[in-house]
């Protein structure tokens, strides 16, 4: 009986663990001076934006996605926060490191990797990093 219930639990697990995970196909994993990043191409997603996006993770403690029309990056240590990336100059009232943030090294190298692979993929009409000046913070709902 209790080798019935581990088996139930063995799939269970397995079932979940694969089912969380099928609509994302990592393309790339690379070491860098600033930690492991990988690269992934997450399909059928369920909002309006697009059917499909790239995705970087560095270390389990940023995420970057890269939209249809934009790339957004979010920081584990501040959970709250969305940093969206901007092109424009930022408005002198706003710049401030509550509002805006200038990129880093590791951002630069992120999307910088990410619009290449973009281009690898023919993803033309996807929004890449090239001109952008920083991130604008937002509040999560």
């Amino acid at each position: 009986m209790k080798r019935n219930q581990l088996v139930l639990v063995a799939f269970y697990l397995s079932f979940l663990f694969v089912s969380c995970n099928v609509n994302k196909e990592l393309i790339t994993k690379e070491k860098t001076e600033y930690g492991t990043v990988k690269y992934y191409i997450e399909k059928d997603l369920k909002n309006n934006i697009s059917t499909k996006r790239i995705l970087a993770k560095v270390d389990n403690t940023s995420l970057y996605r890269f939209n249809l029309n934009q790339i957004i990056k979010e920081n584990k240590s501040e959970s709250d926060l969305i940093f969206s990336l901007l092109f424009e100059e930022i408005p002198k009232v706003l710049d401030s490191p509550d509002n805006f943030r200038r990129l880093s090294k590791m951002d630069s190298l992120v999307l910088h990797k990410g619009d290449k692979i973009l281009d690898s993929l023919n993803w033309g009409n996807y929004q890449k990093s090239a001109g952008a000046s920083g991130f604008i913070i937002e509040v999560k709902f």
